[in-house]
């Protein structure tokens, strides 16, 4: 060494970093190198100062110093001032990236499970990541180690440092696992935050590069996060025009939702974004923009025109979307009311469903069926007389030995009545067959319902499987559909697949007056039609009624089912009204 060598290494216990820094710039390379080996000891002496001494001098040092980076990193330990981890953090930048951040990620522990407050390797890492944070940019490398420790608040700042570069891992971080903590949405949120404008495109690839659902809603759990300690108030609205532009589009529902629950959450701010959303080319945006916009501001003119046109658009799938943004929206614009209520009567049954939805979420569905009670009846049920049927009554004894057979020596028969029947009936008799579990009298078991007797077997017509053997009994009456009453047909399909013994639970309804008299046009009378492709289809309501001792529950509920020329039979559920009233 020489003297200025020496000078160098004397200074390091007496004199300032000014007169370091000039006795360093003035060593050749060579001599530089030198310094390294002597300063590594000091570098746990214990003078935190001397310590802070080595440190800068190797910071000094640059590139060169890079044999002292393990040691570097391990100078905090048992220092008596934390000035001492402060002086690291700024050295390493000097020394380079290169070098530094792969140390740097060796000497990170394992990784605490989520929410953690302690763990062995807690300060250490802490102080890494402090270090790591002062790379920036430089530090990418570092981010897939780093996000494991979102959950645990000391990873935000350098994965914030590193910038928009960060974000792909974050997001990944987010989406693995089936349950996170709130902590790693929330820290993910602080990341974003801090990150700004510039994490709009790697979120947006982010949506792009979801497959699944789970892993779109987990990006947008991001924004459902509460602030945390740190300085956050809320995530930039440039990131909500992402949200906007990917979940408005979707055509998922749960992403919809959770979309419009995080817009619902911002505040006032997000308006002039929606006002935006509803000029967008997309009609999906269009329509989520406007019905987000009415929670803010009720009355806005041209989100109520711009839901209002889609309501009546040409387009069914139009229509479904504009109902479905309003539902998902969960607002309650009365002034859409009309409008909706209208779609009830949709040519479309999936636009008539989401109507309903959309009604019970402008709570409107009790007061639609209390103007359906006052407007409907129960259908006619021309009946024929049990003496116009030749089949006998099975006997009991014929009947317990078909529920043993049919079900378990556990039921307990205990009685059988023969029930009125469609006039169409010829060969079959409709039996209501009530039975227990053995022992308990007064509890009905699965063999409680309706039962069709052809004088050889009692068959059993389950409203779950029962299509078959109506079907069979269709064939061996030899019907013929063209002179079947509509209103006729439907109390029998209502009553043997509708709900067991449904002639109680299930009423065939159908106009009692106009609708229109209530603004309603909606419940039908039964009909019976031939299908131009083959087959019949008929269509009628029904009512289900029940009370307690203080809630009453009422449904009106369309039903299709078509019969093939064959007599098989296919039912499609249409529409369903439902709703509870207080007594």
């Amino acid at each position: 060494m020489n003297d200025i060598t020496n000078k160098v290494l004397e200074a390091m216990y007496c004199d300032g970093k000014g007169q370091l820094a000039e006795l360093v710039s003035s060593l050749p390379e060579s001599e530089k190198e030198l310094l390294i080996a002597p300063l590594i000891p000091i570098l746990q002496s214990d003078s935190p100062y001397d310590r802070m001494n080595a440190i800068y001098v190797l910071g000094l040092l640059g590139p060169l110093a890079s044999p002292a980076v393990p040691a570097l990193i391990q100078a905090p330990e048992n220092a008596r001032l934390a000035n001492v981890a402060w002086e690291v953090t700024k050295t390493l930048p000097n020394i380079g990236a290169s070098c530094v951040v792969p140390e740097l990620i060796k000497a990170l522990g394992q990784a605490p499970a989520e929410a953690a407050n302690g763990w062995a390797s807690k300060d250490q890492d802490a102080r890494i990541m402090e270090h790591l944070a002062a790379f920036g940019p430089a530090a990418i490398t570092a981010a897939p180690y780093l996000v494991p420790y979102l959950g645990c608040y000391i990873a935000e700042k350098a994965l914030a440092s590193i910038g928009s570069a960060a974000i792909p891992a974050v997001i990944e971080e987010v989406q693995r696992g089936e349950k996170r903590h709130p902590r790693v949405y929330s820290n993910a949120a602080d990341v974003l935050a801090a990150v700004g404008v510039a994490a709009s495109q790697p979120l947006s690839e982010a949506f792009d590069q979801a497959k699944t659902e789970e892993a779109r809603l987990s990006i947008l759990q991001i924004f459902r996060a509460k602030p945390t300690p740190s300085h956050r108030t809320s995530l930039p609205i440039e990131l909500y025009s992402v949200l906007m532009e990917k979940c408005f589009a979707s055509a998922d529902r749960k992403e919809s939702r959770e979309a419009h629950a995080v817009f619902g959450a911002y505040g006032a701010a997000v308006i002039p974004l929606l006002s935006a959303g509803m000029s967008n080319s997309n009609p999906y945006i269009q329509a989520n923009a406007a019905a987000a916009m009415l929670k803010y501001v009720p009355d806005d003119s041209t989100a109520l025109e711009k839901l209002l046109t889609f309501f009546a658009h040409n387009h069914e799938q139009v229509r479904m979307v504009a109902l479905r943004a309003v539902t998902d929206a969960g607002g309650n614009c009365e002034m859409l009311v009309p409008a909706v209520m209208k779609a009830l009567t949709d040519p479309d049954s999936e636009v008539r469903r989401q109507a309903a939805e959309c009604l019970k979420q402008l709570g409107q569905i009790a007061r639609i069926i209390s103007k359906l009670q006052q407007s409907c009846s129960v259908a006619e049920f021309v009946h024929t007389d049990v003496s116009d049927v030749s089949l006998p009554m099975p006997s009991d004894t014929f009947i317990k030995d078909t529920l043993k057979h049919q079900f378990s020596e556990n039921v307990q028969f205990y009685s059988a009545h023969r029930m009125d029947q469609p006039k169409f009936l010829k060969r079959h008799i409709l039996v209501e067959v009530k039975g227990s579990p053995f022992g308990q009298k007064n509890m009905w078991s699965e063999a409680s319902g309706v039962y069709a007797y052809d004088g050889k077997q009692l068959r059993y017509l389950d409203p779950q499987n029962g299509k078959n053997i109506v079907s069979d009994i269709l064939r061996d009456e030899l019907l013929l559909m063209d002179q079947v009453d509509p209103s006729e047909f439907a109390w029998f399909l209502n009553g043997t697949l509708l709900g067991g013994f449904a002639y109680q639970a299930h009423r065939v309804v159908e106009p009692s007056r106009n609708g229109a008299d209530i603004g309603l046009e909606l419940v039908t009378k039964p009909s019976l039609k031939a299908v131009e492709s083959g087959g019949w289809m008929i269509e009628f309501w029904s009512k289900c009624e029940w009370g307690a001792c203080t809630q009453t529950y009422c449904s009106f509920q369309e039903h299709h089912y078509f019969i093939s020329e064959q007599f098989d039979i296919t039912y499609e559920e249409k529409l369903k009204l439902e709703s509870t009233f207080n007594r």
